[in-house]
């Protein structure tokens, strides 16, 4: 998964970054008197609105400042920032780490994205991550076209394929401190080697979905609102923006169903990809750092089903793949050599919550997860999936997590709060006899504020 920068980098990439971002939210140069709060703020003062229902409208329309500039229709700004203070218990015991425990405070997060609407059918955004090796979260030009058969928004950049919706949707509006463990997998950042090059490390995770360098439309079927479709091309592996000879092509395909109505809205459909050089393996035999001597392809397929119906939620999604060169040939560490054989890993999660309207405080929203994951001999390593955990030292072919929480939106999303423990069982290895299993406790209180 995504790693953090150095602490005293992030420290100060953090401060300039928040300087850097937050100002126009302070410059009464920069934002137009015809603004939706200004124009509140008025309201008020004349007596037009009351002051609660000035407040209603801001929390259903205001939740993003809008600038307004002579050479664009608008501009656009959202940023957010989380905070969290976490208690971390590893019990690996087979590992010469023993059982650890660890707290740590750190800025988890801080986001910004820069909306440009040349028009009203065209934008550019800009989604800027200083924790990322990039610097960049995405960077996308959006074309809406409506042409009576041909409905939808043609998306090129730096862009997300339509793979792994919780993976695609905004940290922001996640429902718990960190994406599942399977989302994590099948995600897994950039391995970074090209061919010919020696390979010092593999990773177990797939980087297969994520970030990446392409062009994708996402459609409606003409006569029906209700059904979706999309397709992209973009390079095989996530989180690189360089072309290079280990940098394949990627194909992606989805196609669902959609109803969005007041209180009620159901996305349910399937993704899939496929990446025709994606895989690395070295000769067999031989044990890393060693020489890349060849790629292979993975084919990805995700069903889901996202549902929020009044203040309920459920959300699900299903993985599976076929990963040529996918199994490891040692349980200490991953090897994947041109002899390896053929890996299907599969896994999912699902997502039950409820908000309670609490008054004046707010909200109040349990939380419950269930995420299970097997690597089929690819192998997992704890540290490439859970964030801030460290690696046991050797590899588990399979996992059980179950997440137990509750966020409570003292302003809407805006400012939210969330407490939660997460419990995960790793089993089992990937090659060879089995061994005795470990676990992972967080605990996590976090702060997010909606700028």
């Amino acid at each position: 998964m995504r790693r953090g920068a150095p602490k005293f980098f992030l420290r100060a990439v953090s401060a300039a970054f928040a300087a850097i971002c937050f100002l126009p939210h302070f410059s009464d140069g920069l934002r137009a008197q015809q603004s939706d709060a200004y124009m509140l703020d008025r309201l008020v003062k004349n007596g037009t609105l009351t002051a609660d229902e000035a407040a209603d409208i801001k929390k259903q329309t205001a939740e993003c400042p809008v600038i307004t500039a002579p050479n664009a229709e608008e501009i656009t700004i959202f940023s957010y920032i989380q905070v969290r203070y976490s208690y971390t218990n590893e019990d690996f015991s087979k590992s010469y780490f023993g059982s650890v425990g660890r707290s740590d405070i750190c800025l988890r997060r801080l986001i910004a994205a820069f909306t440009y609407k040349l028009k009203v059918s065209t934008e550019f955004e800009v989604v800027l991550y200083p924790a990322d090796k990039n610097f960049l979260d995405t960077v996308t030009l959006t074309q809406r076209i409506d042409c009576g058969w041909l409905r939808g928004k043609l998306m090129m950049g730096y862009i997300m394929p339509n793979f792994s919706q919780e993976d695609y949707e905004s940290g922001s509006r996640i429902l718990t401190p960190e994406r599942s463990l399977a989302s994590s997998y099948w995600g897994g950042g950039d391995w970074s080697y090209e061919s010919g090059d020696t390979i010092d490390t593999f990773k177990a995770t797939q980087c297969f979905s994520g970030r990446h360098m392409g062009v994708t439309w996402c459609g409606i079927f003409p006569d029906n609102d209700n059904l979706i479709y999309g397709f992209g091309i973009t390079n095989s592996q996530c989180d690189r923006l360089e072309p290079t000879d280990g940098n394949g092509i990627s194909y992606w395909f989805n196609v669902g169903y959609e109803i969005r109505e007041d209180g009620f809205t159901l996305t349910a459909g399937v993704n899939s990809g496929y990446a025709d050089k994606l895989m690395g393996a070295i000769d067999p035999g031989a044990v890393p750092p060693a020489q890349l001597v060849d790629y292979a392809s993975t084919l990805g397929l995700n069903p889901y089903l996202w549902l929020k119906w009044g203040s309920f939620t459920l959300q699900t999604e299903g993985y599976a793949s076929r990963m040529a060169y996918g199994k490891t040939e040692s349980a200490a560490y991953p090897i994947y050599t041109t002899n390896s054989a053929d890996a299907y890993p599969m896994g999912g999660y699902i997502l039950t919550a409820y908000n309670f309207d609490i008054g004046t405080l707010g909200g109040l929203e349990p939380v419950f997860r269930y995420t299970y994951l097997n690597s089929d001999g690819r192998g997992i390593d704890t540290s490439d999936i859970m964030y801030g955990v460290t690696s046991a030292g050797y590899l588990y072919n399979s996992a059980n997590a179950y997440y137990l929480g509750v966020n409570w939106y003292v302003r809407s999303n805006i400012i939210k709060y969330t407490a939660g423990w997460e419990h995960v069982d790793f089993q089992d290895a990937p090659v060879g006899p089995n061994y005795a299993g470990s676990s992972v406790d967080v605990f996590t209180i976090q702060m997010q504020i909606v700028f």
